[in-house]
């Protein structure tokens, strides 16, 4: 398979298929485009790794950074992803430029067909929610207008970009993945842990549930924890929910804005 996955040095090696992930990703990548929309830690970025690693199409990773926020800079991103897989492509949309114009996109449109891939195709954007310049944005979602074969564009973020989802829901070329799509179930918790060698009473393992909700972040926590110190109930139970809620503010809570976080706590009576 021919992949180009830069964020792959991220991943740990510890990995679960999740059948139900990779069937709605499977049916998912039917369509010219893919949002796949969560909030921090609930492995969105993991899934699609996961899956792309195991399926058999081949996949070109583009990781977006802040500098990405100026359109050449963007562009400059995006042809160096491509250009690991299709050579011949990048260098014509490179000799293009950023398709800001009409005239740019109906060059791209018209791009021979010797330079496009023949066989399926994904393309992943991901920390998308970085792109907040409306420019970049309308031309991305130009391009995956035009390339709407044998193609699909998974773009991974935070919330939604703003794109006119109405007309391309109405053609069929779009699918929606959120956080509720991408939780553990609670099976799903019980074959992880398990895999780890963790084997817990079945009311506990409710119990974990109950508190981690099925969070991504959280299921590998406690799997980490409870293999340092095997048990979960009384006070191990309670250091952990503690434990918790203090990553839940660190990794969530500080990543929004101070006025949001000061709203938060006057709600909260702090």
């Amino acid at each position: 398979m021919n992949t180009n996955i830069q964020k792959s040095q991220a991943m740990n090696t510890e990995f679960l298929v999740r059948p139900r992930i990779s069937a709605l990703l499977t049916q998912a990548v039917e369509k010219p485009l893919v949002f796949i929309c969560a909030g921090t830690g609930y492995g969105k970025t993991r899934a699609v790794y996961d899956f792309t690693k195991n399926a058999e199409i081949p996949t070109t990773w583009i990781q977006i950074s802040e500098y990405d926020i100026i359109p050449s800079r963007f562009w400059e991103n995006f042809i160096n992803g491509i250009s690991q897989s299709y050579k011949d492509l990048s260098e014509k949309l490179k000799e293009i430029g950023f398709p800001d114009t009409d005239e740019k996109l109906s060059r791209i449109s018209a791009i021979d067909e010797a330079a496009m891939p023949k066989q399926k195709h994904l393309v992943v954007l991901d920390d998308f929610h970085l792109i907040t310049q409306p420019t970049i944005i309308q031309g991305i979602e130009s391009i995956a207008r035009k390339f709407i074969t044998n193609r699909t564009f998974i773009l991974v973020g935070r919330e939604l970009p703003k794109i006119n989802f109405t007309s391309l829901q109405a053609m069929g070329n779009l699918c929606f993945i959120y956080e509720e799509d991408l939780v553990f179930t609670e099976n799903e918790l019980y074959i992880y842990l398990n895999n780890q060698g963790i084997s817990l009473e079945l009311q506990v393992l409710h119990e974990i549930y109950q508190d981690i909700k099925g969070w991504a972040f959280a299921v590998n926590l406690v799997a980490r924890s409870l293999k340092k110190s095997p048990g979960y109930m009384g006070y191990a139970r309670i250091a952990f929910r503690h434990n918790i809620f203090t990553l839940m503010e660190s990794e969530v809570f500080n990543t929004v804005s101070e006025r949001l976080q000061h709203f938060s706590r006057c709600a909260n009576g702090s």
